[in-house]
């Protein structure tokens, strides 16, 4: 039963994947890097709370965001921070000029 009521999330996660993928691409700075896992995270939430709400039968969509999503808001800004600072070192790392020996 649980599988079913995260279905909404897991189908999110290609579109989300690509999404951020894309905005990422076009915003290259840390707050670029974190608006594009923001937007990302919207998408994924709202896919996951529409599904939610039309799985369960007598549970608002009101309820849903609240148990589904605005529950979890603070931690996911917290790793939303973290990932975005490993992001760009890595991409850091691999966009440096090689050093002409």
């Amino acid at each position: 039963m649980a599988t079913r009521a995260s279905s909404g999330y897991l189908l999110a996660f290609p579109f989300v994947a690509a999404l951020v993928g894309y905005c990422s691409e076009r915003w290259n700075t840390f707050i670029g890097t974190v608006l594009s896992i923001e937007v990302g995270s919207l998408l994924l939430f709202l896919c996951g709370v529409s599904w939610l709400s039309l799985y369960f039968a007598d549970y608002s969509f009101a309820d849903a965001a609240n148990d589904g999503w605005l529950k979890f808001i603070p931690a996911d800004q917290m790793k939303i921070l973290l990932v975005a600072s490993i992001y760009l070192v890595i991409r850091r790392s691999y966009n440096k000029p090689e050093k002409l020996s």
